[in-house]
This record gives C-alpha cells, structure tokens and sequence, in this order.
C-alpha cells in the first residue's frame, strides 16, 4: 500500500511542479500549418471551412497557436475533412491534449456509437470513432502528434509534456481529426486510414523542421 501512494505523491509532484516553477521552455519557431503540401500521394486538398454545427471548435479556436481546414479529395471522388491544431506549448491547461475530450462536440454534437484504437503503423496509434446525429453518420480518425511522438490518449501524451517540461524540452504538438462523412464502409475506413499515415508523415516533417 505504502508503495502506490509514493507512486502517486510521485505522480501529483510531477503534475504540478511545472505548473509552479517560471520554466523557460522552448518555443519552436517556423512556417505555419498552411505551409503543409495540399498534395499527399493520391488526395488532392483544399481549403475549407467550419461548417455551421461545429460552433465548440469556433469557440475554442483562440487557445491553439495555428489551425487549419482542408477538405482532401481522391480520384475516386471521396472526400475526408481535415483539421489540424498546433499549439507552441503545453500550457496553460494541457491546452493540446484536452481537445481528445471533446472530439465529438468537435465534430459537431455527434454521439459516440463506437470507439477502438487502431494501430496503422508502430508510431501511429489512432482513435477511430463512429458518430451519429439523428439520420446522419460519420466516422473520425485523430491523434496528438509531437516530434517523435503520437498518442491516442490524451492522458499518456500530457504525462510526455510534463516529463519535456522537466527536461526544458519542447512539448509542441498537433490535435489532428480526419472524418468521412456517411455510414461506414470498408471503402472509407481504408481511405481514412490511408490518408491519416499520409498526412502523419507530412505533419512530421512539418514539427521537425520548428526550430
């Protein structure tokens, strides 16, 4: 018993000393989201907007550093919308990894109808999550991606920030969230699928390049 709650007065340590020392972490500079290729393998992207439901993303738009929304397209027609959100730091408030709490109302009120992890390549674990308003259905792929470091659960991945913030590392990252729209078909979870290692690789890129 004794050894759990010196595991814990560990763990609420670590939680909190960041929060409390003036530390000087690093900012990572570079090109913004938009500076990301439009173009990635066969998917074809343009820029998009919010559509009118997803009011919770316009409301908390402010506390991440750059975003931004693409529709990408296929030879075969389908289109996958992207969103992506980078914030320069941890702080304040585990700002990056809180928006895993909140996908669906992301999305655009859905409700969960099914949730698994998937795992598309050994460094890209994902939540794959199947929504539903009234008649209309979707299905969404998203993850937290820092340099060297993809999460689906935002728990495991605000445990990696404190721990950079306790070596005055950067702790950047992206909220990426790609959705199909429409019942769910073998089709679309391959092309959700194939798009997401595209763009992760690409996104990679993109963090290794801040300086």
């Amino acid at each position: 018993m004794s050894g759990k709650i010196l595991v814990l007065a560990w763990l609420v340590v670590a939680c909190a000393l960041p929060e409390f020392v003036a530390w000087r972490e690093p900012v990572p500079q570079g090109a913004p989201l938009a500076a990301l290729p439009y173009k990635s393998g066969n998917w074809q992207g343009i820029d998009s907007k919010l559509r009118p439901e997803q009011t919770l993303l316009q409301a908390v738009g402010g506390k991440y550093d750059d975003q931004i929304f693409r529709i990408y397209k296929n030879p075969a027609g389908l289109e996958i919308e992207a969103q992506i959100f980078y914030c320069a730091t941890r702080r304040p408030h585990n700002r990056l990894t809180t928006s895993l709490n909140f996908v669906n109302c992301l999305h655009g009120g859905y409700q969960q109808v099914a949730l698994t992890t998937l795992a598309l390549k050994p460094d890209l674990p994902v939540g794959y999550i199947v929504v539903r308003k009234g008649e209309a259905a979707a299905a969404l792929m998203y993850w937290l991606q820092s340099p060297g470091k993809t999460s689906a659960d935002g728990f495991s991945h605000a445990l990696w920030q404190y721990e950079q913030n306790l070596q005055l590392s950067r702790a950047d990252g992206c909220f990426v969230k790609l959705a199909v729209a429409g019942e769910r078909t073998p089709e679309k979870e391959a092309a959700l699928a194939e798009l997401a290692k595209l763009l992760h690789g690409k996104i990679e890129t993109w963090l290794l390049a801040r300086k």
